[in-house]
């Protein structure tokens, strides 16, 4: 599935290694990072169709809402592995 814009509430560039960002790059036309708490989110949510959020980013129904070419939420983090 490749996604045409994913917006990433709450990440930031240092928030993923090298590896993740070039597989993010590979699943979407375009990808939005923004805070939290941004006043853009509206905005960009009305045209994204992929939605991850870090743990602490808060979604609601009207966010949901307004994201009518949604398709995908979900959260991102890094992988913990056991030595």
């Amino acid at each position: 599935m490749k996604f045409k814009k994913i917006l990433m509430l709450g990440y930031g560039q240092e928030d993923l290694d090298k590896g993740l960002w070039n597989r993010i790059d590979q699943l979407t036309e375009q990808k939005v990072l923004l805070p939290k708490d941004s006043p853009k989110i509206d905005q960009q949510l009305s045209t994204c169709d992929c939605l991850l959020v870090k743990l602490e980013a808060k979604v609601d129904r009207e966010m949901i809402d307004q994201a009518v070419d949604l398709r995908y939420i979900g959260m991102l983090g890094p992988l913990c592995h056991n030595d």
